[in-house]
């Protein structure tokens, strides 16, 4: 019976699914139909008012104004020219171009203009060329010869040339401005035949805009899931690209973290190996093999968190609930850090609910979420401060807090301190020791046990981290009336 029932929903689910892609084929078919009427109208119309556009009067217009600007260059290259003191020289002005390359140039002018157009057709150019072409030919034999006995450079032959070019250039300038205004006029009339048009279009261009817009919201119907599917995997990638990032940048620091301590326990055994202080120095020996077995212990647990957080990663971490004693957890987590709290002048307080239930929960893996986030508070905490550690039960759910009054970390670094492989302070001198794994492997302990990690900090003004616990499972370790489980295992897994 539940298989015919989901047979027959996906089947409905199915047709429903077809039938929208048919209502948007509809609508998108009568949008082609429309659209192509619509093209067929646009076609024609354009089709007239192309053969009406001016387009021989503006192409011999552009050549006009072409052959205009080179007279006025040459003539104001002459009037440059007279301006100067030497009467042998035609264009002594550094300024500008020789008067004979101005000359040549507008005879260029000319000389496209002439060969582009047939003049018995273009009565504006014609004109041009009949006007511009004696002018420049003139001007042209007075420069190469003079004019009787007056020298090429002479002012006389100058001032000849200015007036003949200046002629030139005024009845171009008419012809110039009666070609714009045939232009005008005959673009006057285009536009009252596109202004038809658009009162003719405008009520097809609504009603295909207004199909277009009920097959838009159609379509955006049908693909939305798709949409939302295409951005979650944008954004894992985009996840796991900085993850990436964040891991590379973390090897790059960890060799300074890991070569710390073999260095040390090398360097120490070499000695002991060597026998480096003599014979009978075995108190020396004893302190260095001490030191050996502290690094080596602060290598294990290096080791130790970044096994843990990959495997958390990859879900293959196995958490083992048991009946745990909150308080006793707590006490234990504190007297571990007691001889550093001494030696850093801090204060270690305990604020604890008197009410506090049996939690459900792995002890070590908790046990490694108090040590890491205490040590990270007594490693931030200047003299004199204080690390407080809260729990209270609220709403069925336990909440621990722990508090300190240390440096703080900057708002726009939270994300980053909470985020595997990253570092507040990633550079290779940080100031502060510390592998970076502290609070993501916290966090993500929490996360196993179906709880939740938050983090608030001020720079200076110290930093809170909390953490709770779901109702379920205290309502879970209620049930347990026995002594808290105690497992064995290797304390160095323990640290931070």
């Amino acid at each position: 019976m539940h298989v015919l029932a989901r047979r027959l929903r996906a089947t409905l689910a199915w047709l429903a699914a077809r039938a929208a892609w048919l209502r948007t084929a509809a609508a998108a078919a009568l949008i082609v139909m429309l659209a192509g009427a619509a093209l067929w109208y646009v076609q024609g119309t354009l089709e007239r008012v192309e053969t009406g556009l001016p387009r021989d009067i503006l192409a011999q217009e552009r050549e006009i104004v072409a052959v205009a600007n080179r007279l006025d260059d040459l003539l104001l290259g002459l009037r440059t020219a007279r301006l100067t003191d030497a009467d042998e020289q035609v264009s002594p002005a550094p300024e500008g171009p020789p008067l004979m390359d101005l000359l040549v140039r507008a005879e260029q002018a000319l000389l496209r203009m002439r060969s582009t157009y047939n003049f018995d057709n273009l009565v504006g150019a014609s004109a041009v060329h009949a006007i511009a072409n004696p002018a420049v030919t003139d001007v042209r034999t007075w420069f190469e010869y003079g004019i009787g006995p007056h020298a090429p450079g002479s002012r006389l032959v100058l001032g000849l040339s200015d007036r003949r070019i200046a002629e030139a250039v005024v009845q171009v300038r008419q012809r110039l401005s009666h070609a714009q205004f045939s232009a005008l006029r005959r673009l006057a009339e285009q536009s009252t035949v596109l202004e038809r048009f658009r009162q003719g279009l405008a009520a097809t261009i609504l009603l295909v805009a207004g199909l277009a817009l009920l097959s838009v919201a159609l379509v955006v119907h049908q693909f939305a899931e798709r949409k939302q599917a295409s951005a979650r995997l944008a954004a894992a990638k985009e996840v796991a690209e900085q993850a990436s990032l964040a891991k590379s940048r973390f090897l790059a620091t960890m060799s300074h973290e890991l070569r710390t301590p073999l260095n040390a326990i090398i360097g120490f055994s070499e000695i002991i190996r060597d026998k480096v202080l003599g014979e009978d120095d075995m108190d020396r020996y004893a302190d260095y093999a001490g030191d050996i077995h502290s690094s080596g212990k602060h290598l294990l647990a290096l080791i130790n968190d970044i096994l843990d957080l990959a495997k958390v990663e990859a879900g293959r971490y196995e958490i083992t609930l048991t009946p745990v004693r909150l308080e006793e957890t707590i006490a234990s987590s504190l007297r571990f850090f007691e001889p550093r709290a001494r030696l850093g002048e801090l204060r270690l307080v305990a604020d604890l609910a008197p009410d506090l239930p049996m939690l459900l929960a792995d002890e070590r893996a908790l046990r490694q979420v108090l040590l890491n986030l205490v040590s990270n508070a007594v490693k931030f905490t200047p003299p004199g401060g204080t690390i407080r550690i809260s729990a209270r039960p609220a709403a069925g759910r336990v909440t621990i807090e722990i508090a300190d009054t240390g440096i703080g970390i900057p708002e726009d670094k939270l994300a980053a301190a909470l985020t595997p492989f990253e570092q507040v302070d990633n550079s290779l001198q940080r100031r502060y020791e510390g592998t970076g794994l502290g609070l993501p492997l916290a966090k993500s302990l929490v996360e196993l046990h179906g709880g939740q990690l938050a983090i608030s900090s001020h720079v200076g003004a110290g930093t809170v981290v909390t953490f709770d616990l779901p109702s379920d499972r205290a309502r879970a370790a209620d049930r347990f009336p026995l002594p808290r489980s105690t497992r064995s295992g290797d304390p160095a897994s323990l640290l931070p």
